[in-house]
């Protein structure tokens, strides 16, 4: 990570072509204290229009953390997710629309 931490990440989850899911863990650097373990899960339900992509993550608490800066880094995330979701509408074919809620 820029900040010179880093994460384990394992899949958990593969349920093609619907979902997938995935841990991260051992967490190291400043946001060790933060989040101790996230767990996220990417779904894809076909709709008549396209494809509806949900990206949801449970957040637990890092070394001393308590309620509130675990919310506070739930916003960061909740930022952090919308831009990498634009990136990815960035690289899509053209004539494919791509919808953030």
């Amino acid at each position: 990570m820029a900040d010179g931490g880093a994460v384990r990440e394992e899949l958990t989850r593969v349920d093609r072509p619907t979902a997938f899911g995935y841990v991260l863990s051992e967490v190291s650097g400043p946001l060790k204290f933060l989040a101790g373990r996230v767990e996220g899960l990417w779904t894809f339900l076909a709709t008549d229009d396209g494809t509806r992509v949900t990206w949801e993550w449970t957040v637990h608490s890092g070394i001393g953390a308590g309620r509130s800066p675990v919310a506070g880094i739930c916003r960061d995330l909740a930022a952090i997710a919308k831009r990498s979701l634009e990136n990815i509408a960035e690289l899509l074919p053209a004539g494919v629309t791509f919808l953030l809620e």
